[in-house]
């Protein structure tokens, strides 16, 4: 499992690596089950840098499609789960996709998950590319540190459905 990460994640980054080269805000999609988020795969870290650098977001669109708890929560298969073992169920399902999540999170793509219609998802993916803006900013913290600095931008009227979909941080140069 640890290896198909792996694997994922140095696709990604060729993919980034390459769009670095064309001017302009673009958008990966990841279709794919999902992989679990692994803090010792250091190609997370990775990743999340070639986005940044390329200025590419990296949505996650579940083909899984749509999912149930467990199979065997169903009346079919007897009472239902205790408690506990329905809490299971849910962060077991939940940690399947954790990793696949994380970058579409932290790269400012969307997650697109629980939906059998992959089509309206796409097509959601690539509405959302239509407009957008440009912040730029100059950070108060001098440090070249190479840390991940949290960014957090907020509306001040989120009528009409407006949100904001962007990167929930940066790393810092390092020396």
């Amino acid at each position: 499992m640890r290896r198909r990460t792996q694997v994922t994640l140095g696709v990604l980054r060729n993919a980034l690596d390459w769009l670095s080269r064309v001017k302009g805000r673009r958008s990966v999609v990841l279709a794919s089950r999902g992989f679990l988020y692994d803090p010792a795969v250091a190609e997370f870290e990775d990743v999340l840098r070639a986005s940044l650098r390329a200025n590419v977001a990296i949505s996650f669109l579940d083909a899984r499609g749509l999912r149930s708890r467990s199979p065997f929560e169903s009346a079919e298969y007897g009472p239902a789960l205790d408690v506990e073992g329905t809490a299971q169920a849910v962060a077991s399902e939940w940690a399947d996709t954790a990793g696949a999540e994380s970058l579409a999170f932290n790269s400012g793509g969307m997650i697109i998950r629980n939906a059998n219609d992959l089509t309206a998802g796409l097509r959601k993916i690539t509405d959302a590319q239509h407009a957008y803006y440009v912040l730029g900013f100059q950070s108060s913290n001098p440090q070249r540190d190479g840390h991940f600095r949290r960014l957090r931008v907020r509306l001040r009227d989120k009528g009409a459905g407006r949100t904001v979909l962007g990167r929930r941080g940066y790393y810092a140069p390092r020396r």
